[in-house]
């Protein structure tokens, strides 16, 4: 099983952070070039891929076993200054941090924890769609799934949240 920074990192801050999830992630499958996470409790249709180098870090919608939309990008792409502070290069106002740890914790980690808590609700619904080979997913509430289906290109719709969080 390779290890690498991306990895150790995650591993150590979700083992601390686990509890602040509404729908905590797991690692489900670790490759050479980064690793999927899932949750716990939430569609299949959605999982997580944080990248081994470039910190690429988002959370797609997959149907049929086909890629169709990334619905939250966290990417983290590290730099470092002269007086070895770390920040995201594709920030157009980086914040500087003191640590590679706390960049990717900071900048990336905790706004997904953020995204998923605010996202994965009891009222939230996963809509995809594909129009003429542009195929995309959101989520929306419940109440908009009449007004979905008759739109042109979709293809699915289900509950985001499929079992009660263990919070409640």
């Amino acid at each position: 099983m390779p290890k690498y920074f991306a990895l150790r990192i995650f591993k150590q801050w979700l083992a601390e952070n686990r509890i602040r999830f509404t729908y905590p992630p797991w690692i489900s499958q670790i490759k050479r070039r980064g690793f999927e996470i899932r949750f716990n409790g939430v569609s299949p249709h959605i999982s997580g891929w944080i990248g081994r180098t470039g910190g690429n870090i988002v959370v797609a919608v997959q149907y049929h076993r086909e890629c169709i939309d990334i619905i939250a990008d966290l990417d983290v792409y590290e730099a470092m200054t002269a007086d070895g502070q770390y920040f995201c290069s594709l920030c157009v106002e980086p914040i500087r941090y003191k640590s590679r740890e706390e960049l990717w914790i900071q900048h990336s980690f905790e706004p997904l924890l953020e995204w998923v808590n605010s996202e994965f609700t009891a009222s939230a619904w996963l809509y995809i769609f594909n129009q003429t080979g542009l195929s995309y997913a959101n989520i929306k509430g419940k109440d908009t799934l009449p007004k979905a289906m008759t739109t042109n290109g979709f293809l699915h719709a289900c509950p985001v949240v499929l079992t009660r969080s263990k919070k409640f």
